[in-house]
């Protein structure tokens, strides 16, 4: 069900409101729960607080004020540290959040809000543990997409999404973090260098958790319907089974998002991201393939290139596997990998000129720097 349509309000009155917002999404209900009661009150926030009719939702007894007291300092609260808080009112709301059946009550932005308003938005995702091998080609995928003016969205977990981020930080595009914590001190804490250039940059970070948030395993699945919804297509890599990244592939295809996957080798740290290719999901290794399902055109940029070339050729993955444990010269790389000379030669040259690899001190081959 569409959330209800919210009237034009005088002056007083949207402050009383605005506080609403900021009170409700301060409570940790389940968006479905928020939307449910939103509904039963014809959509007005006031009313909801006011009612009483959710053990969760009033910050003091039915139909008292405190929920303004409390509303008042959060708003405090972020103005002292920078951030922005936008609700369903505002006129910088995101539209696409309105397609959602159960948006939040409010967002708390740190970074410029026009990020969220420009019409070539990407979703990046995948697991926490991907390999060398994806993590470099998912940073080459998010800068050639950043180059060519699409903005890359993540949730800044460690793995997939910290090397989407990290590669759209190379192009025009930028990126969005949605983050199932408060903006003040994005987590995992393994990433706030990260997130702290993403700022530096230009790049937003946003949520829908008030300052001082902590993440909860629950909050994880309400950011990604947030990431879903913020993107106008889905990007998998490295998708186990288990991987928590293919509920945004559920609630983007409930969106009607585009959900498109970057194949790996037949092995169980892929094999979530073939079984929807098999159910449909587009298979993509290049950023023109991308843009070519988006219906956006592609410009001329050398980047623009297979993200995980040649992913799935087993003398490759020999290659990788071997340097996955460490640097390590041709001998040790042919013995290795049964390889003769000649053929362990021009897949190191593949790899360079990929960027997958890097050519070390004392003629050794190591996996390029992570991008973090």
């Amino acid at each position: 069900m569409a959330p209800p349509m919210l009237p034009l309000l005088a002056p007083a009155q949207g402050t009383s409101r605005r506080l609403a917002w900021i009170a409700l999404s301060a409570r940790g209900m389940a968006p479905a729960t928020l939307a449910k009661g939103l509904a039963a009150e014809g959509g007005d926030p006031v009313r909801l607080l006011q009612a009483g009719s959710h053990p969760r939702l009033p910050l003091s007894s039915p139909g008292g004020d405190g929920w303004k007291l409390a509303a008042g300092s959060i708003l405090m609260s972020c103005q002292k540290q920078g951030i922005e808080i936008i609700t369903p009112e505002d006129g910088d709301w995101p539209e696409s959040l309105r397609q959602l059946p159960d948006p939040p009550a409010a967002l708390y932005v740190r970074g410029p809000l026009a990020l969220l308003h420009r019409p070539k938005r990407v979703a990046l995702v995948g697991s926490r543990r991907a390999g060398a091998v994806d993590l470099n080609g998912v940073r080459r995928l998010a800068e050639g997409l950043s180059r060519q003016g699409v903005t890359v969205v993540s949730g800044l977990a460690m793995g997939v999404d910290a090397a989407a981020h990290a590669g759209a930080l190379g192009g025009s595009g930028g990126t969005i973090a949605v983050l199932a914590s408060g903006v003040e001190a994005p987590t995992p804490r393994y990433n706030e260098r990260l997130a702290q250039r993403m700022l530096d940059s230009g790049s937003l970070l946003c949520s829908e958790h008030p300052p001082g948030t902590r993440p909860q395993k629950i909050y994880f699945p309400w950011r990604n319907r947030l990431i879903a919804a913020l993107s106008r297509g889905v990007v998998m890599a490295a998708v186990g089974e288990q991987s928590g990244a293919l509920i945004t592939a559920r609630l983007a295809l409930d969106l009607g998002r585009e959900v498109m996957v970057v194949p790996g080798p037949p092995d169980a740290a892929h094999a979530g991201g073939h079984r929807l290719i098999r159910q449909g999901a587009t298979l993509v290794t290049q950023v023109g393939e991308i843009l070519e399902q988006q219906g956006w055109p592609l410009e001329d940029d050398p980047l623009a290139q297979p993200a995980l070339p040649m992913a799935s050729d087993p003398q490759i993955l020999k290659v990788i596997s071997i340097l996955e444990s460490g640097p390590a010269g041709m001998d040790r790389l042919a013995l290795g990998s049964g390889l003769t000379l000649p053929e362990l030669s021009t897949i190191l040259a593949h790899l360079s000129l990929s960027g997958h690899i890097d050519l070390l001190p004392g003629d050794r081959y190591g996996l390029a720097a992570g991008p973090v």
